[in-house]
């Protein structure tokens, strides 16, 4: 088994980033993980079951105005977990695209989720029970697993939106995390 989990973010408006940042995003997100699946695959026993898992997000369903890359970079993560998952079917492989919504795995994560209000309460999951659906989803074969039911259900009610009118809404969601994480962080440096 293959787990590709490493993975960053930069957010903030596009024209606001640094270009080395940008890129820095994408080698890791994108090109990190294909370049790991091209050499894993041509060297597993193919006798053997074989599984892999991505990690992508949520925000691969939805282009996200100040989020702009890291989504995009996500979305490819998972169209080529689905694609491959087809194309390895018939060779006793998969490729799993993990869509989780927040984790707490670090300081920054943390400080996103307490901005996001109970938004980020809802949707934030435990690592450890992520990792476990995310397993069994994998070794079932499945080419996307969404873990948590209020996660699939934002996923299925995102299908019945507009894609203009999810991008509004969620510009203005992470336009007022950033304002707050930034609030958040000065008030602890006082």
């Amino acid at each position: 088994m293959l787990i590709n989990v490493a993975g960053i973010d930069f957010e903030g408006l596009f024209v606001h980033q640094s270009l080395r940042d940008l890129q820095t995003m994408v080698r890791l997100n994108v090109e990190g993980p294909l370049a790991l699946i091209h050499e894993v695959i041509a060297f597993r026993d193919p006798q053997q079951p074989f599984r892999i898992i991505n990690v992508s997000s949520m925000a691969a369903f939805y282009p996200m105005p100040v989020k702009a890359t890291y989504a995009a970079s996500k979305r490819f993560l998972l169209d080529l977990s689905r694609a491959l998952n087809m194309e390895l079917k018939s060779q006793n492989a998969s490729v799993t695209a993990l869509c989780p919504a927040g984790m707490p795995t670090n300081p920054h994560c943390v400080q996103s989720i307490h901005a996001q209000g109970w938004i980020g309460y809802i949707t934030t999951m435990n690592t450890g029970k992520v990792a476990y659906e995310t397993i069994e989803g994998a070794l079932k074969g499945k080419s996307v697993v969404v873990p948590g039911m209020v996660n699939r259900l934002v996923n299925l009610v995102g299908l019945l939106v507009p894609t203009s009118l999810k991008m509004k809404l969620i510009s203005e969601r992470w336009t007022s995390v950033r304002s707050k994480r930034v609030t958040l962080g000065e008030l602890r440096q006082v």
